[in-house]
């Protein structure tokens, strides 16, 4: 990347804690510590991630697919954090959902369980894709 300080004003990247193991990372296989200089940080950083996916394949295992995995698991970690989980859904959706329903002319309603369920899976989904 050309301008992590770009990263470092807009989001403090070089302070967040993914920021930090990619450093004790590197240190680990290089034994190397990266310098406290925040673009620095950010840079090995976004090396990190760019070697996680771009992982070659291993001649001696040829149907283990290394990038695939690696995808998958930066995937679900990024779920992890930043999917809404189901719990958390505010009661303020629903009552959104029934607003519209009354405002669109068809009454009051009631949500009843398994919609529920169904607008979360939605939710979830959406936020994934």
């Amino acid at each position: 990347m050309e301008n992590p300080n770009f990263l470092k004003q807009k989001y403090n990247l070089h302070k967040a804690p993914e920021v930090e193991r990619s450093a004790k990372r590197a240190q680990q296989r290089t034994g190397e510590k990266v310098p406290q200089n925040p673009e620095v940080r950010i840079q090995n950083y976004l090396d990190r991630l760019k070697n996680i996916i771009n992982s070659p394949k291993l001649e001696e295992h040829p149907d283990f697919d290394r990038q695939e995995r690696n995808i998958n698991l930066l995937k679900s970690a990024l779920y992890q954090q930043f999917v809404i989980k189901p719990e958390k859904v505010p009661e303020s959706y629903f009552d959104s959902v029934k607003r519209r329903h009354h405002d669109e002319g068809h009454g009051d309603i009631e949500i009843p369980e398994d919609y529920r369920h169904e607008l979360l899976g939605i939710i979830v989904n959406d936020q994934k894709g």
